[in-house]
């Protein structure tokens, strides 16, 4: 069965299996298996969203198999959950201020360490607690009520209570 391209439209789509290189972090990972369609009249690609959700669990399941692996997503997901800003996301891992902007836009690369420690406080129970008791950073609660949206350039007040530890 041929698909019509929707750039040339001609009835000449078929499947090509390919390896996905990405980057997390300072090491590539390639994904087997990767599908997308191919018009043999023009050359271009497209990838519908059935292969899109197919290769994104490729990827998703290769990260996390991956020591050290976060991707940009993960690190943004990780800072809205807490409701952190990126400087002080970057200052509860012990980075430089703009670390986490420069992580999560892929101008940089986050070291190995760095990765770990983001896995540790995504996956141990306590630990961002214990992070941000540790750099006297308010953090709050993932679902938590209580937190407003923050707006571009506001500033938390640094004076607030400690946070519990919660129990390991």
């Amino acid at each position: 069965m041929s698909l019509t391209c929707p750039f040339c439209e001609a009835d000449a789509l078929t499947t090509v299996t390919y390896t996905h290189a990405l980057k997390a972090g300072r090491r590539t990972i390639h994904v087997p298996d990767c599908q997308q369609m191919t018009c043999g009249n023009c050359g271009e690609s497209v990838v519908p969203l059935p292969m899109y959700d197919q290769n994104h669990q490729r990827i998703e399941a290769a990260l996390a198999q991956t020591p050290a692996a976060v991707s940009r997503g993960l690190l943004k997901r990780l800072r809205e959950t807490y409701d952190l800003s990126q400087r002080d996301a970057s200052r509860l891992f012990g980075a430089g201020d703009g670390a986490f902007a420069k992580w999560e836009s892929g101008q940089s690369d986050m070291s190995d360490p760095a990765a770990l420690l983001v896995q540790c406080a995504l996956h141990v129970p306590g630990v961002m607690e214990h992070l941000a008791k540790l750099a006297g950073i308010p953090l709050t609660p993932p679902g938590s009520q209580g937190a407003a949206p923050r707006r571009a350039g506001e500033r938390q007040a640094r004076h607030a209570a400690p946070v519990e530890s919660a129990p390991v």
